[in-house]
């Protein structure tokens, strides 16, 4: 749920979106090829715990940053985390 959909100048797309999950959801990412015409198998891009409310931004060149909440185990902490991928 809640993907995020990112376009560069060459028309190579990534997207970003929550996996929800049984105990926690999780962040992942694929990526289009526009040449190709196929994306790419989604990989989970954060570290652990239970992620919220992510965005993402691309450049130009096709260098992707997502960002997103990070909920601690008890809920008690909120952490913002980051990812940079071309």
């Amino acid at each position: 749920s809640s993907p995020r959909l990112g376009i560069d100048a060459a028309g190579d797309a990534t997207v970003i979106w929550l996996e929800l999950g049984f105990i926690s959801t999780d962040i992942e990412a694929a990526r289009y090829d526009a040449v190709s015409g196929t994306w790419s198998t989604p990989m989970r891009i954060d570290r652990s715990g239970d992620e919220r409310q992510p965005v993402l931004a691309v450049s130009a060149g096709g260098t992707a940053m997502a960002a997103w909440l990070e909920v601690s185990g008890s809920g008690t902490f909120v952490d913002v985390r980051a990812a940079s991928y071309r």
